[in-house]
């Protein structure tokens, strides 16, 4: 990292990486505890992993109703709560579309 960046993600990232490592149809199947070392040595070690409260959810919560927005959408926006929390500047994603409809406060959306 660059002096004074830092690269954040919230707690809810750890499970969706498990559940997709877990999932994906690779000719061999990634195991559950290589999955969990996986996320152990390239997100846990080597990002800032920032802790989900009650409050990050309902802000979720909130932000997707009022947007009149469904299904999946929710996990961007708790994404979303937690860096604007946080008061980070900057989301790097390969699903802006998803974080530019959760109308983002103060964080620019880029794709890499």
């Amino acid at each position: 990292m660059d002096a004074g960046h830092c690269c954040a993600c919230s707690t809810h990232v750890l499970a969706e990486c498990y559940a997709t490592l877990t999932t994906l149809p690779l000719p061999r199947r990634v195991q559950p505890e290589e999955a969990r070392l996986l996320i152990e040595k390239n997100i846990v070690e080597k990002l800032i992993v920032i802790e989900r409260r009650m409050e990050d959810y309902r802000e979720a919560l909130g932000r997707v109703a009022a947007l009149g927005l469904r299904s999946g959408v929710v996990y961007d926006a708790l994404h979303l709560a937690c860096a604007e929390k946080a008061g980070y500047k900057t989301m790097v994603t390969f699903n802006a579309r998803d974080f530019e409809r959760l109308q983002p406060k103060r964080i620019k959306v880029i794709v890499p």
